[in-house]
This record gives C-alpha cells, sequence and structure tokens, in this order.
C-alpha cells in the first residue's frame, strides 16, 4: 500500500514536463521494450531450463524450476556460487554460467540500458524547446522571496538614507546574513540580482 501510494504521485508530476521524464521516458520506450522483453524472457527462461536439467539433481538451487528462475535472477545481481557449479560437473558447469553472464549480463541487459538511454535523448529534445510552468512558477516564487528578504535586510542594515554608498564589505555582509537566511544555494541565485532593492546604490 505504502509503494502504491508513492506510485500515485507520479499523476501529480505530469503537470512539469522536467519531474515527469520517467513516465516519459518509459511511454517513449515501450514499443521496443516489450519486444525486448520478449527476448529476454524466451533467453532467461531457455538458461532457466538448462541449469535445472544440469544441476538439479546436485545443486539445491536449482532443484526446480522456479527455484532456478530467481537463482538465475540472483547472478545477474552478482550473488553466485560458482564453485558449486563447478564441482557439480567440471565441464557444463563453467559452460553454462560463462555463456549466461555473457549473453544475459553483458548483452541483454546493456542492450536494456541503451533502450532506455535512447529513449530518453529523445524525451529531452522534445521537452527542452518548452517552458516548464509548473517550475516556472516555482522560480518566480523563489526570487519572490529572496526580495522581499534582501529589502528588508536592506532596510535593517542602512534605514533610510538614500544616499548610503554600498561598500564591498557592507555587501559581503548581507551575503553573510542571506547565508543563514535563505542558504548558500539561494545566495548563489541572489547574485544575479542587478541593484539591491529598488533603489541606486553605488558599489566601490
Amino acid at each position: 500500500n505504502c509503494v502504491l501510494t508513492y506510485m500515485k504521485m507520479f499523476k501529480y508530476l505530469q503537470f512539469s514536463t522536467r519531474l515527469s521524464q520517467l513516465t516519459h521516458t518509459l511511454t517513449e520506450a515501450s514499443e521496443d521494450l516489450v519486444g525486448f522483453l520478449f527476448m529476454f524472457l524466451l533467453v532467461f527462461m531457455a538458461y532457466a531450463f538448462s541449469f535445472h536439467m544440469a544441476f538439479g539433481m546436485d545443486v539445491e538451487s536449482f532443484r526446480d524450476f522456479t527455484n532456478s528462475f530467481f537463482t538465475l535472477f540472483l547472478i545477474i545481481l552478482g550473488d553466485f556460487n560458482f564453485e558449486e557449479l563447478r564441482l557439480a560437473n567440471d565441464l557444463l558447469g563453467p559452460v553454462l554460467f560463462i555463456s549466461y553472464v555473457v549473453i544475459v549480463y553483458l548483452i541483454l541487459f546493456n542492450m536494456f540500458l541503451s533502450i532506455i538511454g535512447e529513449a530518453y535523448v529523445r524525451v529531452k529534445e522534445k521537452t527542452s524547446s518548452f517552458e516548464d510552468p509548473f517550475m516556472c512558477n516555482i522560480s518566480l516564487g523563489l526570487y519572490a522571496r529572496k526580495q522581499r528578504r534582501l529589502r528588508r535586510i536592506e532596510r535593517e542594515l542602512y534605514g533610510d538614507d538614500e544616499e548610503h554608498v554600498v561598500t564591498a564589505k557592507d555587501i559581503r555582509a548581507i551575503e553573510a546574513d542571506l547565508r543563514e537566511i535563505l542558504g548558500d544555494a539561494e545566495v548563489c541565485l541572489c547574485r544575479g540580482i542587478e541593484g539591491v532593492g529598488s533603489r541606486q546604490c553605488t558599489i566601490r
């Protein structure tokens, strides 16, 4: 239930082109993934039957097809006992194991990554020319918040002196105060603001 609850968040992420790249990528790659999954399951089941027929009598983890299937999946994740296979059959054990790793892990797994990678590139190309209204509204809100706090700090430091000259030392003091209020990440964005508040200040 917890997983399904969090998965519902993807429905609301559709409002943002950036935050919905995962779902768009999977949709873009769906046709290629269907053909790949059919080919992958065909090869995987062939090896599951082969390992069960070859080692089912000697190795506990291959005693039936179901256990053989999950054991081969664990081999992809790096959890395997090669010595157990070699002791069960000096010739067939290494041959099946090495061919399985080469075909399934080195070839098919990299094909899967290539399909996802190409789909992600296509999604990026399609969405790069569009503005993200969701992220734009967030950026505008953060920018307005920074401006309000910047004006407040300016009033606290300089009062109502319209002719005040801002020195480099004053700027460093303002930046130190901003780090405490907004954090270092937002201070970097504030450096791009020209001027302080609505006043005309001279920087020396």
